[in-house]
């Protein structure tokens, strides 16, 4: 009795290594594994800009007139009464037209922070008359600093299972020994490779089936 199992076992061990290597492929290599699938991944890049607002203008305002006049100690000769009455008359409408005139001054100040950096300028627009400031209106621009967030996403492709067609021939070295043969390769989700096939010894004239089964080595850090 053990001998014909032995028999069968030998005549059949072809069949039960095939067997076994496509159940090593099927619950080995189908079977769900996200931890080797691509995830996807998010790239950030951060620039920082310095972008000038809009111009702002301030409304008219009065100013506060404080402090103390100072007059001249000593007056120039231009200025001393003329004892000519046309002359004196000269001398008091220039004065008079100096007096009411409106004078116009424009300025600006550029603004920095402490690393020197130009972060913005103030415009003043100033009415004097009557030896008076009679207005001042401002306006300005600042630069602001503005950070822009561009956020990339990459999908990875979904891998899929792979179909391949080949053959291939061999032979024994030293001994004529030929086979040829015809084959399928199928690469699975988990990039897990079963090799399907039959052949054809020209020398022994016998058919042949084969299968194989290859496990991907990841090497390394993922």
């Amino acid at each position: 009795m053990k001998a014909q199992l032995l028999d069968i076992f030998k005549r059949n061990i072809g069949i039960l290594v095939i067997g076994t290597l496509f159940l090593i492929f099927w619950f080995g290599g189908c079977g769900k594994d996200n931890g080797n699938q691509p995830q996807n991944t998010s790239d950030t890049v951060r620039v920082t800009t310095q972008v000038l607002q809009p111009m702002i203008i301030n409304p008219p305002y009065q100013p506060q007139q404080q402090g103390n006049t100072v007059f001249p100690i000593n007056i120039p000769a231009q200025y001393n009464a003329s004892g000519d009455i046309a002359k004196l008359t000269a001398q008091y409408e220039e004065l008079v037209r100096n007096y009411l005139s409106i004078k116009r001054y424009a300025d600006s100040i550029t603004l920095k922070d402490t690393a020197g950096n130009r972060v913005g300028v103030v415009n003043l627009n100033q009415t004097v008359s009557e030896n008076t400031l009679k207005e001042t209106q401002s306006s300005y621009q600042l630069y602001f600093p503005k950070t822009v967030t561009t956020i990339t996403n990459t999908i990875y492709p979904k891998i899929k299972n792979q179909w391949f067609i080949g053959g291939q021939a061999s032979s024994t070295v030293g001994n004529p020994n030929i086979n040829l043969g015809l084959g399928l390769l199928l690469k699975n989700k988990k990039e897990n490779v079963l090799q399907l096939g039959a052949g054809y010894n020209l020398t022994t004239k016998q058919p042949q089936v084969y299968l194989g089964y290859y496990q991907k080595i990841r090497l390394g850090k993922k």
